[in-house]
């Protein structure tokens, strides 16, 4: 249960969140930014009155707000270099609610700046992707990701598919929401209504559907019941499709209203009050060749604060900062002799490390066809149970296995990521580019230069992304300074710059992938042994498995395989199901046993049919 402090903080956070939705809705609806006394009035027709300090204190913080000419408009509005399909999906994802179509027109006109007629075609193309947009019974736009997917084999799996990323946080609140004797033949709505009104705070709508589906033992449509919340008047839709109680408004503005009420002892933001300069923002021959000396004096990649502060003198505080970042980076990018490697960041060509290949070290060893077909790899109808789904687990995706996970955009987050170090990767300063990374770190270039921060230990070490290698370069000098061994845990957060990560590493591990020193040292005997007899994955699985005698888990499996020799999961957990000598101990369990008697009896039959060719 939360605390008092933190249900005060949640308090406030939902009333926040909910102001932010009044103000994005008359922006989007006036079609132009307004003054920060021009949104308290609004405010207060809605009978919520505030200062027009908190309103600026408030939308500062705010990803979805931006400042023009001392005026504020929504973010959406300044995403210019967004490629058209990218900025409709970004539209909906901004506002956070359906979007009717003659809205969206307007928008992306205002954006792209060009008649509403040239988006009519281009707009409906856009939203032919069944898989990302559907219509409401209203006739708007909506992201099918705000919807709960139930298309998975069991409850399990569409639970860990629609909340891989907040599993903890979500059973947490499912475990509250089912404690219930609720009937589950009344209405949908009302049953929302109830469970929100039990867990007293608001609910995104793919929770909410899970814990109804549960309750209805399975029996939900997850669109019928987004349909169903919007037409009742009891219930308060927010952004990010969330649904709140329309009785919990006046407590939402009581809270407003105290934190306005402190805001006046608060520091105002001054720079609000500065005056742009008229014409635009001119940049001459010398401002680039200044850039360009600069950057060549750092010899790495720098970022947009540091130019403009250096060479134009214009700090981050600026109201000038954003124009001036948007027209220095265009004349920038027209001058070709910078290359940019980021949101933020800039560098000259040759300055770029080579990060376009593999490093040798982590290449997969191809497997070499034999008569009696080693190594073969089975499809997944093959796989002995609970193999499949550490093939195609997106957690620990490596080089050649990209193919293996399909990731949602739900499984994308974009306020942290969790890696586990194995021995390869530590080997090689490197990380995975995992699928499911792709949202965190920036999108604007390939390769990209990224700061990475631990400020436990006060270090930070320039590291390169790309997308292309899926790769990450650079660790090294971090892995050793933390000591790291295979199995240690950490994560990633965004820094308060752009192209900033802060490092989060608290001597946490994933017991399945930790090998000790001790068996390192047994790894790099079999790894020598291997390369000189070349042995196949199927002989080095049988020597590093008979080190076990009650049984090794698949992950602890993959990871000692790889330290001898870089080697697939399917790889593996086909010859695990394939061979006689391999078994899971007991049965159906994550533990696989040896037994070097049974070795003689080589392959399965049955197995034949599921064999994969050689091209896949």
């Amino acid at each position: 249960m939360p605390t008092a402090a933190q249900e005060r903080e949640l308090k406030r956070r939902w009333a926040l969140h909910f102001m932010e939705d009044l103000l994005y809705e008359h922006l989007l609806s006036s079609g132009v930014a307004a003054k920060s006394t021009d949104l308290a009035e609004v405010l207060e027709e809605s009978a919520i009155k505030v200062q027009p300090k908190f309103i600026r204190l408030s939308l500062v913080d705010s990803k979805r707000f931006i400042v023009e000419e001392r005026r504020w408009n929504i973010a959406l509005r300044g995403e210019i270099r967004r490629p058209f399909v990218g900025l409709v999906e970004f539209a909906l994802r901004d506002y956070g609610k359906p979007m009717a179509p003659e809205a969206l027109h307007n928008e992306m006109a205002l954006v792209m700046r060009r008649p509403l007629e040239y988006f009519e075609e281009l707009l409906d193309a856009a939203l032919n992707d069944a898989e990302k947009y559907f219509r409401t019974e209203q006739g708007e736009w909506a992201l099918r990701e705000w919807l709960l997917n139930a298309d998975f084999a069991d409850e399990d799996e569409i639970f860990m598919r629609n909340f891989f990323f907040r599993q903890a946080e979500a059973k947490e609140a499912l475990n509250e929401l089912l404690d219930t004797r609720m009937a589950t033949d009344q209405p949908l709505e009302q049953m929302a209504i109830k469970l929100l009104r039990k867990i007293g705070r608001p609910l995104d709508h793919s929770l909410l559907s899970f814990a109804i589906r549960k309750l209805r033992e399975g029996d939900l449509d997850s669109r019928a019941l987004f349909e169903a919340l919007r037409k009742d008047e009891r219930l308060l839709h927010l952004s990010g499709a969330v649904w709140g109680l329309s009785e919990w408004r006046e407590e939402w503005i009581g809270e407003l209203k105290k934190l306005s009420k402190k805001s006046e002892k608060q520091e105002d933001l001054p720079w609000l009050e500065e005056e742009p300069e008229e014409g635009g923002f001119v940049i001459s021959d010398a401002d680039i060749k200044g850039t360009i000396t600069f950057v060549k004096r750092k010899r790495r990649a720098v970022r947009m604060k540091e130019i403009l502060d250096r060479i134009f003198e214009i700090p981050d505080t600026s109201l000038r900062w954003a124009m001036a970042a948007d027209a220095v980076g265009e004349a920038l990018a027209k001058d070709g002799r910078l290359q940019r490697v980021g949101a933020q960041s800039w560098t000259i060509p040759s300055y770029v490390p080579k990060v376009d290949k593999v490093p040798r070290a982590l290449l997969l060893v191809p497997r070499k066809p034999t008569k009696d077909e080693t190594d073969a790899e089975l499809e997944d109808e093959g796989l002995e149970p609970g193999l499949a789904a550490w093939v195609h687990d997106p957690r620990y995706e490596d080089i050649g296995e990209a193919e293996e996970v399909e990731v949602g955009r739900q499984q994308q987050p974009i306020d942290e990521v969790r890696y586990v170090a194995t021995l390869p990767h530590l080997k090689a300063g490197t990380l995975k580019l995992r699928k499911t990374d792709f949202r965190f770190y920036p999108s604007e270039a390939d390769p990209v230069c990224l700061t990475f921060r631990d400020e436990e230990i006060k270090t930070e070490v320039e590291v390169w992304a790309s997308r292309r290698v899926g790769l990450l370069f650079g660790l090294d000098v971090w892995y050793e300074e933390r000591g790291l061994e295979p199995g240690a845990v950490f994560t990633l957060t965004p820094g308060t710059e752009g192209d900033d990560c802060l490092l989060h590493y608290a001597e946490e591990t994933e017991p399945l992938l930790v090998i000790s020193k001790e068996r390192q040292k047994i790894l790099r005997s079999l790894k020598r042994e291997a390369a000189k007899k070349d042995w196949p994955a199927l002989e080095i699985m049988c020597r590093a498995m008979a080190d076990y005698e009650t049984g090794i888990p698949f992950l602890t499996l993959w990871a000692e395989v790889n330290a001898i020799r870089r080697t697939r999961k399917r790889t593996i957990a086909s010859n695990l199901s394939a061979y006689h000598c391999f078994s899971q101990r007991p049965s159906g369990s994550d533990n696989w046993g040896f037994d070097e008697r049974r070795v003689s009896l080589g392959r399965k039959k049955t197995k034949r049919h599921f064999l994969r060719s050689a091209e896949q």
